[in-house]
C-alpha cells in the first residue's frame, strides 16, 4: 500500500484501507502546515502584542511573516535559502497542491505520473519539514525555548 494504484488494481476489500490511507496522508500534510501557522500567530501575538500583530502581520504570507517576525522580535535575518524558509515553502507547496489544485490536461492512462506522489512519502516529507521548521526556529531564537515546552 505504499504506492499509488490504479482504481482497477485495487481489490474491493482493500478499497476502504486505501481511502483511509489517502485521507490520513492529506490530513497530515494539511495539519503540519497548520501547526507552523498557529505557532507563528501565537509567537507574534505574544512577542509584539495581539493588536500590533493583527494590524501588521496577521494577513502576511508565511515567508514574509516569519522573516519580519524574526527580524523585529529577534534581530535575525533569514533568506529564502535558509532551511527554515525552505521548510515553510515545502509545507505550503504540499498543502496548496491539495487545497488549490491547478487545472491540467488529463494524462494518458499509461503515464506513470498520472497518479502523482507516493502517498506516505508526501505525508512523511510534510512532517519532516514541520520538524525542521521548529528545530531551525529554536536554533535561531534560543531565548524562545519556553515556547517549545
Amino acid at each position: 500500500l505504499s504506492e499509488s494504484l490504479k482504481d482497477s488494481e485495487i481489490p474491493p476489500d482493500l478499497n476502504a484501507l486505501v481511502k483511509e490511507r489517502n485521507l490520513t496522508s492529506e490530513i497530515t500534510q494539511i495539519y503540519a502546515l497548520m501547526a507552523v501557522e498557529a505557532f507563528l500567530n501565537y509567537y507574534g501575538a505574544v512577542r509584539i502584542g495581539e493588536e500590533e500583530y493583527k494590524t501588521h502581520f496577521e494577513r502576511l504570507g508565511l515567508v514574509p511573516k516569519v522573516q519580519q517576525l524574526l527580524l523585529i522580535c529577534d534581530s535575525k535575518s533569514v533568506t529564502v535559502h535558509d532551511p527554515l524558509i525552505k521548510a515553510i515553502n515545502l509545507l505550503a507547496e504540499s498543502r496548496n497542491k491539495l487545497i488549490h489544485p491547478k487545472a491540467t490536461k488529463a494524462k494518458s492512462t499509461n503515464d506513470p505520473q498520472k497518479y502523482g506522489a507516493h502517498i506516505p512519502k508526501a505525508a512523511q516529507d510534510s512532517v519532516t519539514a514541520m520538524i525542521t521548521f521548529f528545530n531551525e526556529f529554536e536554533l535561531l531564537t534560543p531565548d524562545s525555548k519556553h515556547f517549545f515546552s
